[in-house]
């Protein structure tokens, strides 16, 4: 996903299992009440293996999944280099964020890599067999891509109108939200919708190193593999970006990486009218159309429902096919 603006503003289900153990275990501090098992138990939680997420304890109830708010006993950003301090705040909310990063850093995973993303276009000429940004102009095929997913919100909302239309599409969904919510999850698989990788965390890829890259993609492949059977051949990186290296790991780890052509802008909450006009103004056959299924727990997403709604009948008088990514490019959903 490329959204421009600052993950502050979006939610991630990032650190919420993690906040709620770590909190308590500062609430019994500050209570007097903490004993030695409790800070075993928390020690063993973030650094046992196969990972972090293998560990953390039960998501809040489904009707508070998304309200990720600061909590008591986050760990003091002032342990953190600056540099590193406002990468994170980017990925996904800020300081829980940075408790997140500790945790994985405490699991074993490398320290941030310093980078910038490369121009996707560059490097879909470079790895073609691992980079797409469209399919094919011979065909007058679309394909509808919704990422940050699953919630309990939106997501279900894009489900009925694709359902009602007929059309199937293609989900790029992050870990953490899967591991929250896996039961939306399981009706997109089952309603004949395609699910691909989106990290756990929605990092900053680029940022950070080859080692994080693996634990959010392997994570996330975990997660959705419990929630609907299988492991992504589908990968999706956080804003589009990547890099030389990223590419030739990711295509290392058999995946096709997926950009867009089309880009709704949906995650400004703008109006339906206008979601419909940055699609339509751009696309064109075989184009990868680039909307949302989930947001941070403020966002109203719901003029980009209204648009869907309009966009598929418009598009399909206009003799437009709507595919999965899979369809598109020949290729499987699973690896």
């Amino acid at each position: 996903m490329r959204n421009r603006h600052d993950w502050t503003k979006r939610l991630g289900i990032a650190g919420i299992a993690l906040l709620a153990a770590f909190s308590g275990l500062a609430g019994c501090q500050r209570n007097g009440t903490n004993t030695a098992q409790q800070q075993q138990n928390f020690k063993e939680m973030i650094n046992s293996p196969p990972g972090l997420a293998g560990k953390v304890p039960s998501a809040p109830p489904p009707d508070r999944r998304d309200e990720t708010t600061p909590a008591g006993g986050l760990m003091p950003t002032a342990a953190f280099s600056s540099e590193t301090t406002d990468n994170l705040k980017l990925t996904p909310d800020g300081e829980e964020a940075l408790l997140e990063d500790s945790a994985i850093r405490a699991a074993g995973v490398a320290p941030a890599a310093k980078a910038k993303p490369a121009s996707n276009q560059a490097l879909q000429r470079k790895y073609p067999s691992v980079l797409v940004m469209k399919g094919s102009g011979d065909k007058r095929q679309l394909a509808l891509t919704f990422d940050d997913g699953p919630d309990r919100r939106f997501t279900p909302q894009v489900l009925e109108v694709l359902k009602k239309h007929g059309v199937k599409a293609t989900f790029f969904m992050i870990g953490s939200r899967v591991q929250a919510h896996s039961d939306v999850a399981k009706r997109v698989a089952d309603e004949g919708h395609v699910i691909g990788n989106h990290t756990f965390w929605h990092p900053k890829l680029y940022s950070e190193s080859l080692d994080r890259l693996r634990w959010e993609a392997t994570e996330t492949d975990r997660v959705i593999e419990e929630a609907v059977g299988y492991k992504p051949k589908l990968f999706r990186a956080p804003y589009g970006g990547l890099t030389d290296e990223i590419l030739q790991e990711l295509g290392r780890m058999k995946y096709n990486v997926i950009g867009w052509s089309v880009d709704s802008l949906d995650w400004k909450q703008i109006p339906a009218e206008t979601c419909i006009a940055n699609v339509m103004k751009d696309v064109s056959p075989g184009g990868i159309v680039l909307m949302h299924s989930g947001g941070h727990w403020t966002e109203d997403l719901s003029g980009m429902v209204e648009a869907l709604d309009r966009l598929i009948p418009m598009l399909r008088q206009d003799g437009y096919q709507f595919v999965t990514i899979p369809e598109m490019i020949e290729t499987t959903a699973s690896r």
